[in-house]
C-alpha cells in the first residue's frame, strides 16, 4: 500500500511539473512561436536526440551486464534494462538522485539476486560512472575549455565543486572495496546511530550480526574484480561512451533548430559542464538549477527567441523522456507481478498441506 501511494505521488509530481512548465511558458514569446518553429525542425536531428538517450540507457545496461557477469549474476538482458531505466526514473524523482540505487536493488531481489551482490553491482556502477564523469570533465578542459570560462563565476565554481564531489565520492567508494575494516566500522556506526532510541536497542546485536554476514558475502563478491579486470575495464568503457551520447543531446537540439556556427565539441563541453554544475543540487532532477543553468551556459550559442524552445526540448529528452518511459516500465512491471501473484494465490490455496 505504501509503495502504491509513493508511486501515485510520483505520477502527480510528473504531471504537476509538466503543467507548471506549460503555464509558465504561456507568457513566453519563444513558446508562443513554437508552432511556427516546429515546421522548421530538422526531423533527422530531432530523432537523433531520442537516439542519444536510448543509447545512453542501452550502454548503461551493458555496464550492469558487465558487473553482473563479474559477480556471476544470471538474469535476462531485458531485466537488466528494466533495472537501468527504473533506476534512472527514481533518480529523477528523488532529491539528490538518492532513490535510484535502493529501488534497483529491490528489483534485483525480485529477480533472485541477493543484497550482497546487488549492492556490489550498484557500488561498482557508481564508481565507474563518477570516474567517467571526472575523465570527461578533465578531457574537456583541454579540448574545449571556453564554455566554462564564458559562464558566470558562480556556475564555474559549482562545476569545479561537482568535480571534487564526484572525484572524492569515487575514491571513497573505491576504498570500501579494498578496506573491509573501514566497511565494518561504517556499518557499525550507522547501526548504532539508528538504534539510539531505547525501543530499538534490543535489535542492535541482531542487526550487527546480520550486517557482518552480509558484509562477508559483499567482500567475497568484490574479490572477483581482481581476477576479472578486463570486465571491469569494459564496464568503464561502456559508461564513458554512454555519457558521450548523453552529453550529445544539446548538439542534436542545436542542429534540430537549424542553427550553425558552433561545433560538436563546443556544445558537448557546454552540456557536460552544465551537468557537473547542477549534479549535486538537492532537488529532483536538479529542478530550479538546470533551467537557469541552461540559459546561462547556452546564452551565447542559442538566440533568445529560440532559448525557451531549446530548453523545453533539452529537458524533454534528458528528463521527461526518462520519467515517462520509467513510469511506463514500472506500471507494466507491477501489473505483471500482480497478475502472477493472483494466479499463484488460488493454486497455493487449492493444494492441501500434507500432515
Amino acid at each position: 500500500m505504501k509503495s502504491k501511494k509513493s508511486f501515485i505521488w510520483q505520477i502527480v509530481y510528473i504531471v504537476v511539473t509538466m503543467a507548471a512548465l506549460y503555464f509558465l511558458a504561456l507568457n513566453n514569446e519563444g513558446f508562443k512561436s513554437i508552432g511556427q518553429n516546429l515546421k522548421e525542425f530538422n526531423l533527422y536531428w530531432l530523432s537523433a536526440c531520442a537516439g542519444c538517450m536510448l543509447m545512453f540507457w542501452l550502454l548503461q545496461t551493458l555496464v550492469l551486464r558487465a558487473f553482473e557477469a563479474l559477480l556471476k549474476v544470471r538474469i535476462r538482458f531485458r531485466q537488466s534494462l528494466k533495472i537501468t531505466v527504473i533506476g534512472q526514473y527514481y533518480c529523477a524523482v528523488t532529491p539528490s538522485a538518492t532513490g535510484g540505487q535502493p529501488m534497483q536493488m529491490m528489483y534485483y531481489k525480485r529477480y533472485g539476486v541477493n543484497f550482497a551482490k546487488s549492492s556490489a553491482i550498484m557500488l561498482l556502477r557508481l564508481i565507474v560512472f563518477n570516474l567517467a564523469l571526472v575523465v570527461i570533465f578533465i578531457a574537456m578542459l583541454f579540448i574545449a575549455p571556453q564554455p566554462l570560462y564564458a559562464v558566470n563565476a558562480v556556475y564555474r565554481v559549482l562545476a569545479y565543486l561537482g568535480l571534487l564531489i564526484n572525484g572524492g565520492s569515487m575514491l571513497f567508494m573505491a576504498l570500501l572495496f579494498i578496506n573491509d575494516t573501514l566497511v565494518r566500522r561504517i556499518g557499525f556506526f550507522v547501526i548504532n546511530l539508528i538504534t539510539l532510541p531505547r525501543r530499538l536497542r534490543k535489535r542492535r546485536e541482531h542487526l550487527c550480526e546480520k550486517y557482518v554476514s552480509g558484509m562477508v558475502d559483499f567482500m567475497a563478491a568484490c574479490s572477483n574484480i581482481r581476477e576479472n579486470k578486463g570486465l571491469a575495464f569494459m564496464a568503464f568503457f561502456w559508461c564513458l561512451v554512454s555519457l558521450i551520447f548523453r552529453f550529445s543531446v544539446s548538439f542534436c537540439i542545436y542542429k534540430t533548430l537549424g542553427l550553425s556556427g558552433y561545433g560538436y565539441w563546443y556544445l558537448f563541453s557546454l552540456e557536460q559542464f552544465l551537468y557537473m554544475s547542477v549534479a549535486f543540487v538537492p532537488t529532483p532532477g536538479a529542478i530550479g538549477a538546470s533551467e537557469p543553468g541552461f540559459g546561462l551556459y547556452f546564452a551565447g550559442v542559442i538566440p533568445g527567441s529560440l532559448m525557451y524552445l531549446a530548453l523545453l526540448l533539452w529537458r524533454g529528452f534528458t528528463y521527461f523522456f526518462t520519467l515517462i518511459l520509467g513510469a511506463l516500465m514500472i506500471i507494466t512491471e507491477e501489473a505483471v507481478s500482480l497478475i502472477k501473484k493472483r494466479k499463484a494465490g488460488p493454486r497455493n490455496q487449492a493444494s492441501p498441506t500434507e500432515t
